[in-house]
Formats: C-alpha cells, structure tokens, sequence
C-alpha cells in the first residue's frame, strides 16, 4: 500500500514557494505562518523517505521494475525529492533550529540515485527483457530461452532470480538433449554421438547439471573414445612414426593426453583395450627417450655456458641468469661446476670488499687533504 501524501501537489508547490521567499526575504521573523509551512514541509519529507525505503527494499530483492513503478506512481517519487532538495534547505533547516519549528528528516538522496540508475539499467536491459517476455509467451524452445537468460544474468548481476531461472532452463535444456540423443547413444552410430557430445560442451554450463545428465555424456564420451577417437589416433601415431615426423608425432601425442584428461574430468572408468595401448606405448616410450635426451642436450649446453661464464668471470647478473637457466632442467648439477661457482662467489665477494676499502680509503685521503689544505690557508693569513 502506497502511503499518502497529506498533501495536494499543488498545496505542495505552494508551500514550497511560500518556504524559499521567506527565506531569501530579509525578514526571518518568528510566525505560526512559517511553523505551519515547516510542518507541511516536515510531512512531505517523511512521505518521500518512506517511498524511498519502499524502493529500497525492493530494490534490495532484486525487484526492480517494482521498485520503477512504485517511484512513477502520482506524485512521482523523484520529482517530488528533487523539488523537496531547493537550493536554500541549508538556510531553512538553520531557520527551523533557531526557532524550534518542527524540523525535518534529511531526504534519503542515495536511494533516490539508486532509483535512478535502476532506471538506467532498465533502459540498458529493455530489448532483452521484452525478447524474454516474448519468447515466454511464445512458449519458445528452452535453448532460445536459455541464451537470453544467460545474458540477462550477466548483464543485470544485482537480480538474482535470473541466475535461478538459469540453472532451472540449463536442467531441462541438457534433459532435452540427453532425450533426444538416447536412441543414438546405443548404436554405433559415431557421428550422432559426435552431435550430443559437440552439443553438450559447447554450452556454458553454469551449474551442476543432475547425476543422470552426467552420467549420459560420461557415456557418449566413452562410445566416442572406444569407437573412434583412440583408435583413429592409433593409426595417425603410427603414419607419423613411419615417416619419422616428430612434430606431428608431438602433437598428436598432446591431443592423446588431452582426450585422456577429458575421460578422467568426467570420472570416465574406461579401460584403454590391450590392443590398442600395444600399438601406442612403444611410440610413446620412444618420445619419451627422446624428449630426455634433448632435455640432456640442453642441460649439457646450459651447463658449458655456465661453466665459460664462471672461467671468464663474467658479470655476477650473467653468471645468475645462467645458473637459473641450469636449475631450470632439474638435473644435478657437475660438482667441478659448482665448486667453480663456489670460488666465483669468494672472488666476487673479495672484490666488492676490496673496492668498499678503496672507496673507503680515497674518501679518508680527499678528507685529510682538504683539512690540510684548510691548515695551510690558515697559517698563511695568520703570517699576515
């Protein structure tokens, strides 16, 4: 229920008028007049502010376009705050205290701002909202729905029923598929298992979906990876190891690793075929016997440039970057290395020292010759 305003909009206005030309008059003398015109002021006060708080808290659960309709209802709410705020309140409450008028309550302005850019967001939010209340209508297929829904909530983060009509849409969108794709899933049919897999992950799911959904795309991904998508890359790991081709075999070897990931992200409890992992792990050993000798190579690199560096006593900043770049490969490193590096670091330090005393020294000397300096001068005028 919308309080009432006690009075008239134009009984307001005119006693708004009557309040801002008595106070720029220079007559401020006491009268019932100007006490009868603080009290009808003090009563539209407390009316705007308990709109504002009706507003507020409507606001506050989310119910915008409530709160808008509320703030438009006659007298409109923020019209009526910006006329109660004139530019001489300061003057008229400093009047109301020197004579005991009954004095008002400040306005609420923040919630008046927030009324204000509610309506803003609104404005910013209106085609979806109206496509939203079209495809309702409509009775539109959930997946339509579901899209404007998804940027409803990502657009509007202050209301959060839409994050709740999100996660309701996305359980009936992936039942929806998981239905349609059923038949399917039980054939050997790759490329409709393909489709309600492609479908299911290229959605951005942002809620747990139920145990029954998961439970089906953990299957889908399964039959996939039985039928076709490991022993398809069985036989592109094999061409390429026949013609040698290592980048290809890398990349393969990271989509194998991938698809691996993906059956262990769905709790999959596939089991690779004997078969099929006979044909693969020889390949795969053989990269990695190669990927460590490479790893050695650059380790072994890393460590004679180290070692030049150390020898040629290079900067300490090289000598750091290049250890770093050593340590980086996790290998031991050479203890002739390292006890090299040890004796850097002595020299290193004894150099720094030596420099310190020499500054130290040169100062002292630069000291004791301007204080001889200064005893000559002095002698000088004395003999004068």
């Amino acid at each position: 229920m919308i309080p009432k305003l006690s009075l008239t909009k134009a009984e307001l206005t005119r006693t708004l008028e009557e309040i801002r030309a008595f106070v720029s008059s220079s007559d401020h003398a006491n009268s019932p007049d100007a006490a009868k015109l603080s009290a009808q002021y003090s009563s539209a006060c407390r009316y705007a502010n308990e709109r504002l708080e009706r507003c507020a808290d409507l606001l506050a659960k989310g119910h915008r376009p409530e709160a808008i309709a509320l703030s438009e209802a006659d007298p409109d709410l923020l019209q009526l705050v910006a006329s109660l705020a004139f530019p001489e309140l300061d003057v008229w409450h400093e009047l109301t205290g020197t004579y005991g008028w009954e004095r008002a309550e400040s306005l609420k302005i923040p919630i008046a701002n927030a009324i204000n850019d509610a309506y803003a967001q609104e404005k910013l939010l209106g085609s979806l909202l109206s496509e939203h209340r079209s495809l309702a209508m409509q009775d539109a297929p959930v997946q339509l729905r579901l899209n404007v829904l998804r940027q409803l909530a990502s657009q509007d983060a202050t209301t959060p029923f839409w994050i709740e009509d999100v996660a309701v849409f996305e359980t009936h969108y992936a039942e929806e598929i998981c239905a349609s794709a059923q038949s399917h899933l039980q054939s050997n049919n790759l490329a409709s298992i393909h489709d309600f897999v492609g479908r299911f992950e290229q959605e951005p799911w942002a809620n747990p979906l139920p145990e029954n959904v998961n439970t089906t795309y953990r299957f889908a991904v399964d039959r996939i990876s039985y039928l076709h998508l490991f022993p398809k890359l069985a036989n592109q790991l094999e061409e390429a190891y026949g013609r040698g081709d290592a980048r290809q075999l890398q990349a393969l070897r990271k989509e194998w690793d991938c698809n691996i990931g993906r059956l262990q992200a769905v709790k999959s409890g596939l089991q690779m075929p004997p078969k099929l992992s006979n044909r693969v792990q020889p390949i795969f050993d053989e990269l990695d016997r190669e990927d460590q000798r490479q790893r050695q190579i650059a380790f072994n690199r890393d460590v004679q440039a180290l070692a030049m560096a150390i020898k040629q006593e290079e900067p300490v900043e090289k000598v750091d970057v290049l250890l770093a770049a050593v340590e980086s490969h996790g290998y031991p490193i050479p203890k002739a290395v390292l006890d090299d590096l040890a004796a850097f670091r002595k020299l290193e330090s004894r150099t720094k020292a030596t420099s310190i005393l020499l500054v130290v020294i040169s100062v002292f000397a630069v000291a004791v010759f301007i204080g001889l300096f200064y005893l000559m001068f002095q002698f000088v005028l004395t003999q004068k």
